[in-house]
């Protein structure tokens, strides 16, 4: 009796998520109309310690075991836009999904696209390449991290001295600002 009752509210729970892409599928929808301008991209790791090819283990993560997902949520409601389940590598084929930082980036914002909102990644998420294209090709905004080990990163901004409270900004060749700011000292200075 208790597993039934376990199975039901896991249901509950998967239909709830399921059916949001295809109800709010076209843009003139009228959630999309009253819903925030930022939108987050998420990763979250949904607890699960079964058998399943594309099971994760990330140790910074709270549960450490279970299914990565990617999503897009609104920043003020919480309302999640698209879901999109990491299946780990994909062998070639007629089913095989590009997992490129880009790609997934791409396919999660398609519900949004041209709707000028500005979207907030973390920093694996975060590339200059990538915020071109949305600003270019899709009409959005990206806000996000980027580490001082990036290519991209200018000299300037990986350097180990830095004032307290000191900011630095740099321009970018067409849609890029990059700001370095500086609230505390380092635990080891």
């Amino acid at each position: 009796m208790r597993n039934q009752k376990k199975k039901k509210m896991w249901m509950k729970k998967i239909q709830k998520t399921s059916d949001t892409p295809s109800q709010h599928s076209s843009h003139d929808s009228a959630y999309e109309q009253e819903c925030d301008d930022a939108t987050e991209r998420h990763e979250m790791l949904e607890n699960f310690r079964g058998r399943c090819k594309f099971r994760q283990y990330i140790p910074r993560k709270p549960g450490k075991h279970g299914i990565k997902i990617f999503a897009l949520t609104d920043a003020r409601t919480y309302y999640t836009f698209n879901m999109e389940i990491y299946a780990g590598l994909q062998p070639t084929g007629p089913y095989f999904i590009d997992d490129s930082v880009n790609n997934v980036v791409k396919r999660i914002i398609e519900l949004i696209c041209n709707s000028d909102r500005n979207i907030k990644v973390d920093n694996s998420f975060t590339n200059v390449a990538l915020a071109e294209d949305l600003v270019t090709n899709h009409k959005l905004t990206i806000v996000g991290t980027v580490k001082k080990n990036k290519p991209e990163t200018p000299l300037e901004f990986k350097s180990k001295v830095c004032l307290l409270f000191s900011l630095l900004f740099r321009l970018g060749n067409s849609h890029t600002t990059l700001l370095s700011y500086v609230p505390k000292r380092k635990e080891n200075e």
